[in-house]
């Protein structure tokens, strides 16, 4: 088993991350570089163990010094016909039109309802979403596109 200095993880993270959104498959790959970038840089910097709002306010800091133009998605209202049944509280950033970016602290990605986020970027429209656990070791953001 190998142990890493903490500049030697930085610097393994930065290079995978890279190597991962390289591809040429990807819907706005520098808009995904830039978030993903800045997820790592949040990431690196705070390490995890915090809530999924400690997170989503780092990462609009983060994403807004990259000159991106985050907007923060506090809730989301439900209705069924003209009745407002109530709001959803979340911590997703909108990028624009482009993306949805999705930070989380939980134990099991697997628990999330993915369904539900793609429900969200279809009825606002935004083809990308990124999805950040930080509640793990290892970074492995997760792309998602409707």
């Amino acid at each position: 088993r190998r142990v890493l200095t903490r500049q030697a993880w930085r610097e393994t993270l930065s290079s995978d991350t890279a190597r991962q959104v390289e591809r040429e498959d990807f819907l706005h790959p520098e808009l995904t570089r830039e978030i993903i970038g800045g997820a790592l840089e949040v990431f690196k910097t705070l390490g995890p163990g915090f809530i999924y709002r400690i997170y989503a306010s780092a990462c609009r800091y983060e994403l807004k010094l990259r000159g991106l133009d985050v907007m923060p998605r506090t809730e989301f209202h439900v209705f069924l016909d003209d009745i407002d049944l109530g709001a959803i509280n979340l911590g997703h950033l909108q990028i624009d039109n482009r993306a949805l970016v999705f930070p989380v602290a939980v134990s099991n990605v697997d628990s999330l309802n993915i369904t539900n986020l793609k429900a969200w970027m279809r009825y606002l429209n935004i083809p990308l979403g990124i999805l950040v656990n930080f509640k793990t070791t290892w970074l492995e953001p997760i792309v998602l596109r409707i």
